[in-house]
Parts: structure tokens; C-alpha cells; sequence
């Protein structure tokens, strides 16, 4: 069997036919060939004739018998890229091509890998078939630029190696086994080759053939574990386990079953973020290829944030397919760093969404190729991890030496700094220069902290725009350095080591910091764009640098920042230094102006160019940092006292580990949003006032707005507004449509009225809100399952299912901030819920069977599971526990939130006689049917009734929780009037605001807390400022249902009582309530909770 090793170049002729969609302009002239099979027009979806394709064949190699179709099938077979999706083009570009490398004799296509450092790429025979006996000791290299081919052995032999990744320098390989050793899993060192084993077994018992692993972020490797060995005869015994995936932990190498297979592992993937790992599962491989074995990829999440708990074991969650091959089943995979999956199949590399799971186009290897392994990186898809490209030298300076580089395709300058003496550091003059003082003054002084300090106060604070474009640092291997100095002979290795003016024997910094082998600490660069604002008002961001001069600027921005002090500053903050005193302050000041001297004209000329283009006044440089001074110092405008409040940052840049040199330096983009430094800190500031107080995390948040300002940071990922004015920007109209319900039980008005009459009769006090949220039960599981639960009609109004959701509510924050509670009560056992939530499970599983199993065909369409069970959704997110959690989720938002707005409305109405009897002389215009109850079509627009509960859901909104949005693409801007200060909240951060604080903001409403029905007569404007039902495109889709839900109870109620005041004849008075105690919202379980102890709303009916 020929066995070949492929490169396919991300660089794509355009090819027609009847069934192909005519390719995008940009790919009609390419250097690759391509087909466009559409499902949108033409539709590849109906071909004439007929057709057989086995599975393990292309969809080009089918048996058809149409003359038109048999034609595409023949330039099918000649395609380098098959598109399915338009988003495939976006994947490979119009410059792709595909380029057959080598021929080999046997199969080669497993373990490949880039060797760390090198252009090599690693890869081994398999077998058999492709070997003499099955037992291959050797390795290969293949040479990525001249395609030179050569034989490794490590020492000893690794043999029948079959996954590999590289790690941390490394290359870590699994093996099949072979007749006389059990599969095992070895890390190699690609400098001496040398081999060593880490597991071999699970706890004395052999594993079966190990196929594929993956590495984590923090070291920890995931093995698949296969039937291959047997199959292929490698191995001499039956495998005694399952196929499996195991989980070994990187520090002891201890293995952990996380998953086993239904047919057969093979390749493992992670997404970029760690939270989701890929498993093909390729049963039809298992012995004789068989056609109804599994073959499918799957995807699984991760139980918590990065995949491990505390435990450091990872728990697989949610699991899902994504999609069968189109043709033989999946084997190699690994996921590009935007998160689409690759994967090879057959004869191509299929191009997978990890969302919908759409086969978006395939990259095809021909006809007597099989695609099963495949390796990623950048332009190329078989290239392993990023390497910098040294293209040119561009200079040196005092501290560092600046290079043209390439990664990953894209130019770049870096900045490689020295390791300098102390005398050179930034005021080090000014301080002692004991050994500990050096130490503390290493993170503010030295220049590479100094840099890594002013790029993240620009970066944290929003003004990037200020200097050259920084991505972050790296911290050079010692091959990168290597290269490097061949590569650039007249660098003296010297020049990196010290300065060339300092003594070696008294300050050579780098080799203070030798490691124990005597290896020096790696060489830091600061990676920028290559090639501003004349805004240089650094001063007011806590940023002086010392070193402000016209050769420091590139295109008009400050490229230089190694002399730059951040504010506070070791040598100008006495908090930080005991020994400062005055004199020394003054003396760092004089230190400012010696530094800077020579740059005076250079920086004069650019204040005044900055003032002279300047429209607004206000924005012109004119603050001094010695206000008694008679002669004008402009220069100390670039780095005085702040202009404004500073922004500290206590951050060491240098802590983060950015050797990935697209990763930016991390401080947050929030930094500069006020807000208490715990919240912004960590989530566990929200837990303590929601999960440890009990839901008080809203009035927390007022608290905030209050001493803040309209703009807070509530979490590390969150900003709360508190500006009624700001809604519409938040929440743009435009959303989802709501249909008005065109119905309303009749007999649950009635019922209502009977349940109360009967009260009145016994003399019984009513807990209301009780009674609501059975009414509202009753409605809402009417719309939903058109079957009511009919708790108006049981003696306790249902009050087993009211108080098993109020538990279930009661654990809504536990689930939110710690999300791996949620799946664990969920599959808990039956017991337990029953315990916790008596019957509730049952309750929806009833409603869920019973309209499965009705006879009557058409019920299912009139409920909510009429959509989903016609759907082409897959059987997985139709079973009964699916149906039953949406059954769930859509009855408590209706009943809770409408039968607090009644409870609300009713109390105030009670509370307030003058606007019970505005709103019963409208009604009482009304023409009622002999059952006293009016229609939807009487209540609906009616005045003062629509701003009765207008104002009562504006008082008292019926849900407390924050409407979060995340803007993906733009940033949110938000201007504070009051400060005169504009807030720049970048894509992808949650923003929020909360009813309960804009609906009591005097600035939208006089006398807010105030019950006030008329302000919506007198001023319909105000419905602008009011989102009791969330807005834009989220807005609440029941909201007509539960407006005219609540309209049509409360007339129904007010028609038929009257305000109690000694008369005779239906009426109802409040019962020891206070809206303090049992109307006000004291915590926020989704829903308003009143205080500890309260009964709630109380009222006696009388008839």
C-alpha cells in the first residue's frame, strides 16, 4: 500500500456545473481547485436519479445514475476543496493549495508532530498492514522546507508509536505495544532522543492499544485508549478493558477513566479555551470494517471552568454529536486556535463548527489517499506550535536591542531587552542600593518591568491609542536564542548578558539569577506593532516617563518606555517606602527635569501642536507640577501631577505567563470602570451577599451606584449601569415579537371568585399571593400543556408544588455562581429530589407523557412541545427530561413574576382608596355577560387600569435579577454627564441594568418610591425609562400574556369587590400588612422575597 504525507498550504480553479454554486469572487482565479455544493441555489439537496455509496467511500466515488450527476462525481474526484458552507472559504482563503509531499512505502500517517524548535516534522510508520511483521522501532523526520526525509531511533526503540503532541520542549508519543511490551505512553527528548517510559499500566493490567493524546493548559494529558492492537494483530492478547479515555495527571502520571466509548476511541482534541474536548468514535474500525458500527464525533464539556475541580479531576458534562463522517469515520483531530475543528476522514480533512456541528467544506487528498492524521499551525496545516522568525536587526538603545521578526505570518517588532546594570535603572540613584532594596525596587525600576508596568497601565486604563501597539511579551527558549545569535554573528553574546560598560564581576545582572545547572534566566522581549495620538498626557494615567524624546517617537507615538515610572512608584510613594523622605521627592523631581532636559524643544513642540489642534479649550495641556514657579516648565505637562484621579495598579505584569505572543498583557479593560476592588476581584464578593446573606446582592449593587456614580464594576466580567437615560443604548429596540393571547380561561376567573366568596363566608384571613400563583398556575399550564393543574380547586391552592418551587428557587445563585451545582442536582437520584423538591419532577413528566400518549393527534400542537417534537432536532433533545426542563422553565417565569405583579398591584390598590375608586368607575362603564368576569377585548387599552399596573410593576418589579447583555463585536461607550467623562466597555464584557434601580432613579421619576398611577397619563413619555419585562431583542416573550393576565384578574376582582368600610355587600380590606415588611423586595431569589418573617400580602374578604 502506498502511504503518503500531505501539506496543504492555506493559500485555494473555479469549476461550474449544473449542481455547483458559482465560488465568491475572490476564489475565481485560485491556484487550487474548488466546488461550491450549495443547499441554498442551486440546492445540492435533490439530484436526479438514484444512488449507492457504501460509507467508507466519497461522496464523488457513488453509484448514480444520472449523466449530470455522474459528471459532478468525476470532478468531484478532481477537487482539491469542497465547500458545503460559505464559512469554509473564510477558513482556507482564495490562496490554498493542496501539495503531495512524499511517497512512502508503508502506512505513515500516525504520531505527527512538530519537533519544539525545529522545522521537523515528527511522524512513524503503523502497522500492519504497512510493516513486515507489525513491529516498527523507528521514527521519521521530515524536513517541512526541503522535504528531506530521515530515520530516527530514540533510545531504546519506541515502538509503534501512535499519538504524539509536543509540551513544554518536549514530544510525549503513546504506542500500540507489540508483542512483547503493553502499550505505553513515554515522553522524548528531542535533543538526545532519549526515550523515558511514564505508565504502562492500569494497576497491573495492560492497556489495550493506546491510539491518540492531548495536553492541557497546565499539563495534564487526556489518552484514548483503542481495540486496535488486537485487531491488527500487534499486540497477543484479547485488550481487558473498554475503550476508554483516560485522564493522567501531569505531575504523577496517576490515570483516571473519565469516559468509555460505545464502539472505539481514537483521536482526542480540546477547544481553545479547555472547556470542551472532542472524541471521534470509530466503531466500524473495530476488527472487520463494519458499516453499522459507531462512528460519530463527539463533543463533552467540562464540569467546571478550565475542566478540573478542586480534586483535579476533570467530569465530563453535556454530552453531544456533533456529526457523522460523510464518508469512513473520523480519526486524527485537533482544533485551530479559533476553535474549528479538523479532522481527516477518507479521502479529506473535513472542517467542522463546534456549535451546529455543519461539515463545513473538506480538504481533499485524492482518490488513493486516506486522510487520518493531521497536525496545525498558522498558514500551515501541518506545522506544530509558533516559532519567531528573525528577519532583520533593527538597532539598539541603552537597555535593549529591536528586531523585525515574523510569527505565525504577521510582522512584528520585538524588543529584546538586557539585563542592565542597577546605576541604569530608572531614579535607582535616588534610592539605596542595599541587596534587599534592589529587590524591591526590581519590579519598578529595572527597564523591562518598567515597560511591562507602562503598557499595562495604557492597556488597563483604555488609552492605548497613546503609544505603538503592544501584544504582550515573550520570554525566549534557549533555541529561539540560539538561532538568534547564529543568525546575527556580530551580536556579541555580551551585549545580552550585561551592559558592555559595567564590570562582569560586580553587576552582571543575568548572572545574579543562574539556576541551579548554571543556565541563565531567558532573554525578555516586549512584542509590538511594527512600523499616535499626540495626546501625551501620560501623567494623567500615573505614567512619567523620563526618557521623552523625538527619536523615541514612531509615526507621531511613543514607542519607548523602559525609564517610565507608574505611579505608585517605589521612589515617589511613601506607602511603599519607608525611607522616602521629602528631600528625596524633591531630589527624584530634579532627577525628572535633569533627564529630560534635552528633550525640552522636542516636547514644547509637541504640547503646542497638541493645544493648536485642539477645538475644545478644556482639553489643552496646562497643568504644572510646582504651581509657584514663574517661568513656564510645558515639559512637566507630559508627566506631572494626574490631571485627574489616578488609576493605581498593584499588577506585576511579569507574573503572567504570555509566552504565546498573540496573548495580550493581561490587566483588565475594566480597570478604569469605578467599582469596589473585591468585586472586581473575584465572583466570591457576589456569592457572599447572595449565596451567604440570602439574595442581597441588588440592594449591594444600589449601594454601589450610590457611592460610585451612574457606572459600576459589580464582577471581574460585569458593568451595571444606573442611568435611566442610557436603556435604549443598552437595549435597542427592535426585539423579539410578542403575539397578544387571544384567549383567557373564563372558568378560572369564575373559579377565582368562588375560592374567595368561600373564604369570605369562614372568615378566613387570605394569604393572596398564595392564591395568585395558583390562578397563575392554572393559566399558564393551560397555554402550555392545554391541561390546567387546577390548584384554585384544591383545598391548599397546591401548596406542595408552591412550596417545592419556592426550594427550587431558593437555589437559583448557588447554581449561577457555581455552575457545577446545577448538573449535579439535576442527575442526582430520584430520592434525593423527591426529597428536596417532593413531586416536582413528577408533576412535568406527567404533563410530558400525558401529551405524548393522548389520543387526540392535534393536542401536541397546542402546547409548547408542538414546535420541538415536529423539529428536526435529533431524538437526544427530545427526550422527556428535555421537555420536562423547558416545561419547567417556562411555568415559573410565568406564574411567579405574574402572581407577584398581582400581589403588588392589589396591596397598593387597597393601600391607596382614591385610585381603588378611579380605577372602579372605569370599570364600571363596562357591560359584563351574567357572569360578572369582562373579556379581554373590554380590558384591553384601558387608561387608568393600564397605569395602575404600570406604576405597581414600576414600584415593585416582578423580577429582581440584572438584564445582562454582552455587545460581541462593538464596545459599549457610555458618558457620565455629571463628570464630563466618557466610558469605553470593550466587546465581549457583560453590561447590565436592573429594574428595581432604574424604576427608583428621581431623575426618571419624581418622588419614586411613591405610588403615582396618573404619571403615566400625564406623561407617556416615561414608558421609555421602564423595563419590568426586559428590553430589546430579549425582552420577555410571555409579557402579553402575563399584562393581560394580571389587567383581566384585577377588574375581574374589583368589579366584584368594593373597599371594605363597614357596609354590607362583597368587599375586601388589607389584614396587618405593611409594605415595609410584605411588599418590599428584602432579597432577590429571581423573584422578590419580602422580609424574614413576613406573611406577605393579607386581605379579608367579606360577602
Amino acid at each position: 500500500m502506498i502511504s503518503h504525507v500531505f501539506l496543504f498550504g492555506i493559500f485555494g480553479v473555479s469549476a461550474s456545473a449544473q449542481f455547483l454554486k458559482p465560488l465568491p469572487a475572490d476564489f475565481r482565479h485560485t491556484p487550487g481547485s474548488w466546488a461550491w455544493l450549495s443547499y441554498d441555489v442551486p440546492s445540492y439537496a435533490a439530484l436526479p436519479g438514484q444512488f449507492n455509496r457504501s460509507v467508507f467511500a466519497a461522496p464523488g466515488e457513488a453509484t448514480v445514475t444520472d449523466p449530470g450527476v455522474i459528471a459532478l462525481n468525476q470532478q468531484l474526484n478532481e477537487t482539491d476543496f469542497v465547500a458545503y458552507d460559505s464559512r469554509f472559504f473564510d477558513f482556507v482563503g482564495p490562496d490554498a493549495t493542496v501539495a503531495k509531499v512524499i511517497n512512502l512505502s508503508h502506512q505513515t500517517h500516525e504520531a505527527p508532530c512538530l519537533v519544539p524548535g525545529t522545522k521537523d516534522l515528527f511522524f512513524t510508520e503503523w502497522g500492519p498492514p504497512g510493516g513486515d511483521n507489525g513491529v516498527h522501532d523507528y521514527q521519521y523526520l521530515l524536513d517541512t522546507e526541503t522535504h528531506e526525509l530521515r530515520n530516527l531511533t530514540t533510545d531504546p526503540p519506541t515502538v509503534n508509536a501512535h499519538g504524539c503532541v509536543a509540551y513544554n520542549g518536549n514530544l510525549y508519543v503513546v504506542t500500540d505495544g507489540g508483542p512483547s511490551e503493553s502499550a505505553y505512553f513515554a515522553k522524548i527528548d528531542p535533543k538526545t532522543w532519549k526515550r523515558t517510559t511514564l505508565l504502562n499500566h492500569y494497576y497491573e493490567q495492560p492497556f489495550g492499544a493506546f491510539n491518540d493524546l492531548e495536553v492541557d493548559k497546565d499539563g495534564n494529558f487526556y489518552l484514548t485508549d483503542s481495540r486496535s492492537g488486537i485487531f491488527r494483530h500487534v499486540t497477543p492478547f484479547t485488550p481487558p478493558t473498554n475503550p476508554s479515555i483516560y485522564f493522567i495527571d501531569g505531575k504523577t502520571f496517576r490515570p483516571k477513566v473519565i469516559h468509555i466509548t460505545t464502539g472505539n476511541a481514537n483521536g482526542v482534541s480540546l477547544s481553545p479555551d479547555g472547556k470542551t474536548i472532542y472524541l471521534p468514535d470509530t466503531g466500524v474500525s473495530s476488527g472487520d470494517y463494519n458499516p453499522y458500527g459507531d462512528r460519530g464525533l463527539w463533543a463533552y464539556d467540562f464540569a467546571t471552568s478550565g475542566g478540573l475541580r478542586e480534586k483535579k479531576v476533570p467530569i465530563l458534562t453535556n454530552a453531544r454529536l456533533l456529526t457523522n463522517p460523510i464518508a469512513n469515520f473520523y480519526d486524527g483531530i485537533r482544533v485551530s486556535k479559533d476553535g474549528w475543528i479538523v479532522v481527516g476522514a477518507n479521502d479529506g480533512v473535513d472542517i467542522i463548527d463546534p456549535v451546529d456541528g455543519y461539515i463545513l467544506g473538506s480538504i481533499r487528498v485524492g482518490a488513493d489517499g486516506e486522510a487520518v492524521n493531521i497536525v496545525l499551525n498558522g498558514h500551515d496545516i501541518w506545522v506544530g506550535p509558533p516559532n519567531i522568525k528573525f528577519i532583520d536587526y533593527l538597532g539598539e538603545g541603552l537597555h535593549s536591542h529591536v528586531f523585525k521578526v515574523q510569527i505565525s505570518g504577521q510582522i512584528y517588532a520585538l524588543k529584546l531587552f538586557r539585563f542592565c546594570c542597577v546605576s541604569t535603572w530608572s531614579g535607582a540613584r535616588l534610592y539605596d542600593c542595599s541587596s534587599d532594596s534592589i529587590r524591591a525596587l526590581y519590579g519598578y525600576s529595572e527597564p523591562f518591568s518598567c515597560e511591562c508596568r507602562a503598557f499595562g497601565r495604557l492597556h488597563e486604563t483604555g488609552y492605548e491609542e497613546l503609544a505603538v501597539r503592544c501584544f504582550g511579551y515573550i520570554l525566549l527558549n534557549e533555541e529561539d536564542e540560539r538561532i538568534m545569535m547564529n543568525q546575527f554573528k556580530d551580536l556579541d553574546a555580551y551585549s545580552f548578558w550585561d551592559l558592555q560598560n559595567c564590570e562582569t564581576d560586580k553587576e552582571n545582572m543575568r548572572g545574579l539569577y543562574l539556576d541551579k545547572g548554571g543556565r541563565p534566566p531567558p532573554l525578555r522581549g516586549i512584542v509590538k506593532e511594527f512600523g499616535s495620538v499626540k495626546d501625551l498626557r501620560l501623567g494623567g494615567l500615573g505614567i512619567i516617563n523620563l526618557d521623552v524624546a523625538h527619536r523615541q517617537l514612531i509615526d507621531g507615538k511613543l514607542g519607548d518606555f523602559s525609564t517610565a515610572i507608574t505611579t505608585p512608584h517605589i521612589i515617589t510613594t511613601p506607602e511603599l517606602n519607608r525611607y522616602l523622605t521629602p528631600e528625596s521627592m524633591w531630589a527624584m523631581n530634579c532627577e525628572t527635569f535633569r533627564l529630560s532636559k534635552d528633550d525640552y524643544y522636542d516636547i514644547e513642540i509637541m504640547v503646542l501642536e497638541w493645544n493648536d489642534d485642539c477645538e475644545n479649550q478644556k482639553d489643552h495641556i496646562t497643568f504644572r507640577v510646582f504651581e509657584s514657579s514663574n517661568y513656564n516648565q510645558s515639559r512637566y505637562q507630559l508627566r506631572s501631577t494626574p490631571s485627574r484621579k489616578r488609576v493605581y495598579s498593584f499588577v506585576d505584569p511579569r507574573r503572567y505567563d504570555w509566552k504565546a505572543f498573540a496573548a495580550c498583557i493581561y490587566f483588565s479593560p475594566l480597570s478604569h470602570i469605578p467599582g469596589p476592588k473585591l468585586a472586581a476581584l473575584t465572583y466570591l464578593y457576589e456569592a457572599y451577599y447572595d449565596v451567604w446573606l440570602g439574595g442581597k446582592y441588588f440592594l449591594r449593587v444600589a449601594e454601589m451606584h450610590r457611592q460610585y456614580g451612574p457606572i459600576v464594576r459589580i464582577t471581574p466580567d460585569e458593568v451595571h449601569f444606573a442611568d435611566p437615560e442610557f436603556l435604549d443604548a443598552l437595549y435597542p429596540a427592535g426585539g423579539r415579537k410578542t403575539d397578544k393571547p387571544s384567549w383567557f380561561p373564563l372558568l378560572n376567573g369564575i373559579k377565582l371568585i368562588g375560592r374567595l366568596d368561600s373564604s369570605a363566608r369562614a372568615q378566613e384571613v387570605v394569604k393572596i399571593h398564595e392564591v395568585f400563583k395558583a390562578a397563575a398556575s392554572d393559566i399558564i399550564t393551560t397555554y402550555a400543556f392545554d391541561n390546567s393543574f387546577n390548584f384554585l380547586e384544591m383545598p391548599n391552592y397546591g401548596k406542595n408544588y408552591l412550596e417545592a418551587t419556592n426550594r427550587f428557587l431558593l437555589l437559583s445563585h448557588i447554581c449561577v455562581l457555581f455552575p457545577f451545582t446545577y448538573p449535579l442536582i439535576q442527575n442526582s437520584p430520584s430520592w434525593v429530589l423527591r426529597l428536596l423538591f417532593p413531586n416536582l419532577r413528577e408533576w412535568w413528566l406527567d404533563q410530558v407523557h400525558s401529551i405524548r400518549e393522548s389520543p387526540d393527534a392535534e393536542r401536541a400542537k397546542r402546547t409548547i412541545f408542538g414546535g420541538i417534537l415536529s423539529s428536526k432536532l435529533p431524538d437526544e433533545e427530545k427526550t422527556d427530561l428535555r421537555l420536562a426542563s423547558e416545561a419547567q422553565s417556562m411555568v415559573f417565569a410565568g406564574e411567579s413574576t405574574t402572581a407577584w405583579g398581582l400581589n403588588s398591584v392589589l396591596y397598593e390598590l387597597l393601600a391607596h382608596p382614591d385610585e381603588f375608586r378611579k380605577l372602579k368607575e372605569e370599570l364600571s362603564a363596562l357591560k359584563l355577560d351574567p357572569s360578572g368576569i369582562p373579556s379581554l377585548s373590554q380590558v384591553d387599552g384601558l387608561p387608568y387600569l393600564g397605569a395602575i399596573i404600570q406604576e405597581a410593576l414600576r414600584v415593585h418589579p416582578g423580577v429582581l435579577t440584572r438584564q445582562m447583555r454582552v455587545s460581541p463585536e462593538v464596545p459599549v461607550i457610555y458618558m457620565d454627564r455629571a463628570k464630563g467623562k466618557t466610558y469605553v466597555v470593550p466587546p465581549g464584557v457583560v453590561t447590565s441594568m436592573s429594574p428595581h434601580i432604574t424604576h427608583r432613579d428621581p431623575a426618571a421619576f419624581e418622588d419614586p418610591l411613591e405610588f403615582r398611577p396618573q404619571r403615566w397619563i400625564d406623561d407617556p413619555r416615561l414608558a421609555r425609562y421602564f423595563h419590568g419585562f426586559a428590553r430589546g431583542s430579549r425582552n420577555c416573550v410571555g409579557m402579553s400574556l402575563a399584562r393581560r393576565e394580571i389587567a383581566l384578574t384585577l377588574a375581574t376582582l374589583v368589579l366584584k369587590y368594593d373597599l371594605y368600610h363597614g357596609q354590607k355587600g362583597p368587599s375586601m380590606e388589607l389584614y396587618e400588612t405593611e409594605r415595609a415588611r410584605d411588599v418590599d423586595a428584602h432579597s432577590d431569589f429571581i423573584i422578590p422575597v419580602p422580609a424574614e418573617g413576613s406573611q406577605g400580602v393579607r386581605i379579608r374578604f367579606r360577602t
